[in-house]
């Protein structure tokens, strides 16, 4: 593994335990759409800001696409990214 999917799947965990303890969601499959897990649209503005706050990244408007928005790991592969390029 690369040190940006090392970072990734760290992220990844991250997230995981977020929506665990503070969305209250269960058994998270890291494939599947935000939609499939049940995460609406003020959710997603939630799990922005923890990411933002927890890995001290800027995920400016320009990044907020459908590819990056589209699951655990593409949104995690983002932060990946922009925690490199600091």
């Amino acid at each position: 593994m690369t040190d940006q999917e090392i970072k990734a799947a760290e992220i990844s965990a991250a997230l995981k335990e977020f929506l665990c303890n503070d969305l209250c969601k269960k058994d998270i499959d890291v494939n599947k759409s935000f939609a499939e897990l049940g995460i609406d649209s003020m959710a997603l503005l939630r799990i922005i800001l923890f990411l933002e706050e927890r890995f001290k990244v800027n995920i400016t408007d320009n990044l907020l696409t459908i590819e990056h928005l589209k699951d655990i790991n593409s949104l995690s592969n983002l932060v990946a990214i922009l925690l490199k390029d600091k």
